[in-house]
């Protein structure tokens, strides 16, 4: 047709579709891997783009708990209820913790801190922990 381009020119709709079929399923594991977030604990800030539930755990590694908190606190995800509750486990509040660990669709873990924290943060990178000592 006199007048068109040659080249396919995508629609708003099909961009965004193509978009979505191509990025929908990335999520930040893509971008980083458990020994890389371990690593990021040298450095004074989290890593740039980290979700909040990451972000949280990464604060209260650095023993942050109220940053840590303020993260996940308003969140309303899965993850963050997760987060949520380690981090009253943390500070010793189990009837809170024990509220966050329903509300994540989890049991009230019993194990080492130290394990609960790899176990969290394996899992929101796509690393589930081999071994968990709950």
């Amino acid at each position: 047709m006199p007048g068109r381009s040659r080249y396919f020119c995508f629609s708003p709709i099909a961009f965004i579709l193509v978009w979505v079929i191509i990025f929908a399923g990335k999520r930040w594991v893509d971008v980083m891997d458990f020994q890389a977030f371990t690593n990021s604990l040298d450095q004074a800030e989290p890593p740039a783009d980290l979700p909040p539930p990451l972000r949280a755990l990464w604060h209260q590694a650095k023993g942050n708990w109220d940053q840590a908190h303020r993260l996940v606190q308003g969140e309303k995800t899965e993850a963050a209820a997760w987060v949520h509750a380690f981090l009253h486990r943390v500070d010793g509040d189990a009837d809170n913790a024990g509220y966050w660990y329903g509300i994540a669709g989890r049991e009230h873990c019993a194990g080492s801190l130290s394990s609960e924290w790899e176990e969290i943060a394996g899992e929101l990178l796509g690393e589930p922990a081999l071994e968990v000592d709950h």
